[in-house]
């Protein structure tokens, strides 16, 4: 059986792929701490690396929050799967998290394309993905720019959570939350 070979890559068309890709912060953190040089030993190279620059920085963010709440001298108390108050109480912040989230969107506060970035971004697309997806989610035209984006999720943020801020303390659990 005869092997195909591709064509050589350019260092440029493994950039503008490996940002398509993969997390473009990640990317581009690769690039300024090897050096251009990364992008002439091709594109899955490239990628392994974001991903796990990506890895590490979150690792570094967890250590560092944990660091933080120790210095604070507030012990953090393990969660467990199996304490009853604890998943009634998680079931609690859904459910009041989806209430504020519809009710939002009733009084026409929030929209879908809003609640769908948001989503989205939660469940781990980039704003790059979040753009090329946008119409092939049946959102509405024409698709926004990155900036766009990121200024829509901030907005529709931030009214979600004056929502359960609002809902937290009309109930009462915000003290143990």
């Amino acid at each position: 059986m005869k092997r195909i070979r591709r064509p050589q890559q350019t260092g440029l068309d493994a950039y503008r792929r490996a940002i398509r890709m993969a997390d473009e912060d990640s990317v581009h953190e690769v690039i300024a701490h090897e050096g251009p040089g990364i992008l002439e030993m091709g594109l899955p190279y490239v990628l392994l690396a974001a991903r796990w620059r990506l890895a590490s920085s979150i690792r570094k963010d967890m250590r560092q929050h944990a660091l933080l709440d120790r210095s604070k001298g507030t012990a953090v108390p393990p969660v467990s799967f199996w304490d009853p108050y604890e998943r009634a109480v998680r079931s609690e912040q859904l459910r009041i998290l989806l209430e504020a989230i519809a009710r939002l969107s009733l009084e026409a506060r929030l929209s879908l394309e809003d609640i769908k970035i948001v989503w989205a971004y939660a469940g781990g697309y980039t704003d790059r993905q979040i753009q090329s997806g946008w119409t092939g989610w049946g959102l509405s035209s024409p698709t926004p720019s990155l900036v766009a984006l990121r200024k829509r999720r901030q907005r529709a943020l931030e009214q979600i959570r004056s929502a359960v801020r609002e809902s937290l303390s009309q109930t009462g659990l915000k003290d143990r939350m």
